[in-house]
Formats: C-alpha cells, sequence, structure tokens
C-alpha cells in the first residue's frame, strides 16, 4: 500500500473505476455497515488488509 493523505495506517482501499483511494475512517466497522446498507452489492475484500 503506498502513502496516502489518510492519517492513520489502519487504512481501508477503495477501488472504483480502475481508480484507487485510500481512507482511514474512525470506525471501520460502522463505515462497512453503512456503505453495505447503502448499495448492498458492494463487495468487501478483508483479506488484501
Amino acid at each position: 500500500m503506498s502513502s496516502a493523505p489518510a492519517l492513520s495506517l489502519d487504512r481501508i482501499k477503495i477501488v472504483y473505476k480502475n481508480e484507487e483511494i485510500l481512507i482511514s475512517p474512525k470506525d471501520k466497522l460502522r463505515f462497512y455497515r453503512e456503505i453495505q446498507a447503502r448499495n448492498p452489492s458492494i463487495a468487501i475484500d478483508e483479506a488484501g488488509e
């Protein structure tokens, strides 16, 4: 994983249309729940962490 503006080293990589961004949500589990509630077809791959 390359460096990014996210302040934490506990980051999540989001890949969308051949682009990627690193984010660092305060509550990772809540973020996962929220994103899946908004779009159930989103795949979450925790193996890449």
